[in-house]
């Protein structure tokens, strides 16, 4: 099923007549449980709370999970004291280990992620998302599109049908921040595996497409700006090595090897150069 609904930084007034008329009872069925990990993200987390707030969505529950800020960020996130449901504090950061925790802590019939300087581009986009489900007959899976951001590289679309077709070829159709979990579907499949650094949501979308039952819902339209961080030839090479442990994982040795003749090795080769020249110049 995909809806064909409007996005815009400030909402449209399709978007305010469909807000306006989702009943409060659909809204409280379907739930939602934002779970945000964040580490010294003073200069990024206001942005994306400030977000969440306008969507004025009330069954609702934000979970921070910090790793030991050091700088302002909880100062920050304390000054939305009403919007946040629970701060909770792990020793050490990583991501996915974080974001388990957090799904360990969610109790909404729903769950999804956010990440500091990411920020939904519509106020209404909880109420589409839930009309959505709603309509959807609340499935286990609901996506839209997003525009991903990286320092030193150009922002992109993420928008393409969640089939098999394009994770065998190591291609993740959406991303993490604009989909929402049926929250079950974590204890049939199982939380993150955190061992994959870069990959571990591809690696999960992987299990959930061999599951013929399960139902998703896409939205042919973008709410969310995904910020990725800084693109560096170091996190290339484990995005690298990840996506070749899980093609062969859940699609056979035969798929790996399709995607890995069908990489641009060059950039590779340029990441192993730049990597011999600052050793030299070490010494």
């Amino acid at each position: 099923m995909i809806c064909n609904m409007e996005s815009h930084h400030k909402p449209s007034w399709a978007e305010k007549i469909i807000a306006k008329f989702i009943p409060e009872s659909l809204e409280k069925e379907v739930g939602l449980s934002l779970i945000i990990p964040v580490f010294n993200d003073s200069e990024r987390i206001g942005a994306t709370l400030e977000s969440i707030k306008r969507q004025n969505f009330s069954p609702l529950e934000v979970i921070i999970v910090d790793a030991g800020s050091t700088d302002h960020t909880l100062e920050i996130v304390n000054s939305y004291q009403n919007l946040i449901s629970r701060i909770y504090t792990v020793t050490n950061y990583n991501l996915y280990e974080m974001l388990n925790r957090g799904i360990s802590l969610a109790s909404k019939r729903y769950t999804a992620f956010l990440f500091p300087g990411s920020f939904y581009l519509s106020d209404t986009a909880f109420h589409v998302m839930a009309h959505a489900i709603g309509e959807g007959d609340y499935p286990e899976l609901l996506c839209s599109g997003a525009i991903q951001t990286e320092t030193r590289r150009a922002p992109r679309q993420v928008l393409l049908p969640l089939e098999r077709s394009y994770l065998q070829r190591g291609i993740c159709p959406v991303v993490l921040a604009a989909c929402w979990f049926r929250s079950d579907l974590f204890e049939i499949l199982g939380k993150f595996h955190s061992s994959f650094t870069q990959r571990s949501f591809f690696d999960f979308l992987c299990r959930f497409i061999q599951q013929d039952s399960f139902r998703v819902v896409q939205l042919d339209r973008v709410y969310v700006e995904y910020d990725a961080g800084r693109f560096s030839y170091g996190k290339l090479l484990k995005y690298a090595s990840d996506t070749w442990r899980i093609l062969n994982i859940h699609f056979g040795l035969k798929w790996a090897f399709v995607w890995f003749l069908g990489v641009n090795h060059f950039n590779f080769v340029k990441w192993w150069f730049r990597n011999l020249e600052r050793r030299a110049f070490k010494r």
